[in-house]
């Protein structure tokens, strides 16, 4: 992928547990969908431990396959900066 064509869609990654929450699924369900290549995640490793992250241009396209009204979909990604981000914010205090 050429970096030049990547968004800030693209380069938000969300947690498993945030896409599920916003997708209204389990973890075990983004977990499947990742594993059957329905949904692209990246995975971060670190000294200790590896994480699984998923762009946010992914949890896009997914609501916007689900969903014809494009309306419902920017609804549902603006619960993202209601409910997600405050607590990220909560953490860095």
């Amino acid at each position: 992928m050429d970096l030049a064509l990547l968004t800030v869609k693209d380069l938000t990654l969300l947690k498993v547990k945030e896409v599920a929450e916003l997708l209204r699924v389990s973890r075990r369900t983004v977990y499947t969908w990742i594993d059957e290549g329905v949904i692209r995640a990246v995975k971060i490793n670190d000294i200790d431990k590896s994480v699984v992250r998923i762009p946010l241009s992914e949890v896009e396209r997914i609501l916007k396959e689900t969903f014809e009204d494009d309306k419902k979909v920017e609804s549902i990604l603006k619960s993202y900066e209601d409910i997600i981000k405050p607590k990220k914010e909560k953490k860095e205090t």
